[in-house]
């Protein structure tokens, strides 16, 4: 029953362009999508050769998931917020302001609020990602989809 309330919710999250969140135990089926969002200029560091397009970048009306969101830098945090709300971003050590229509789902094991409580998570960022919230209950709590000899 209770995943039945989890799929509405997900059929909502899909009609809109908001951020989503995503929470629940380890395991419960959270995934890793994203990493290198923002790219990054040439010579920001030995062996960048080139400008590098980055995740957020390359990404036109997509989705990039990033799965531990709770555990990202604060300078992260401001960046993800900056390009939700402004809808531009800038390669790291990059100049020239660029354009991404990025959706960002956030996914974390760990309680937001405890987070932005502690001083671990910027309040802003957590608003934002509380719009759509949807919670994933541990697999102890659901129900058997199979059943037989062997399942």
């Amino acid at each position: 029953m209770a995943m039945h309330q989890v799929y509405r919710q997900i059929r909502q999250a899909a009609a809109t362009e908001l951020p989503v969140h995503i929470s629940g135990e380890i395991g419960t089926g959270k995934d890793l999508l994203a990493s290198g969002g923002f790219g990054h200029a040439k010579g920001v560091f030995t062996g960048a050769l080139d400008d590098y397009r980055g995740t957020y970048e390359q990404a036109t009306w997509e989705t990039v998931f990033l799965d531990g969101v709770s555990i990202i830098s604060e300078k992260v945090q401001i960046s993800l917020l900056g390009l939700w709300e402004d809808r531009h971003f800038y390669r790291i050590r990059g100049r020239r302001r660029i354009r991404s229509d990025v959706r960002i789902i956030a996914a974390t094991n760990e309680d937001l609020q405890e987070a932005v409580n502690r001083g671990g998570f910027r309040r802003d960022l957590y608003y934002l990602l509380e719009l759509l919230q949807i919670h994933l209950p541990p697999l102890r709590e659901r129900p058997a989809v199979l059943s037989g000899p062997g399942i």
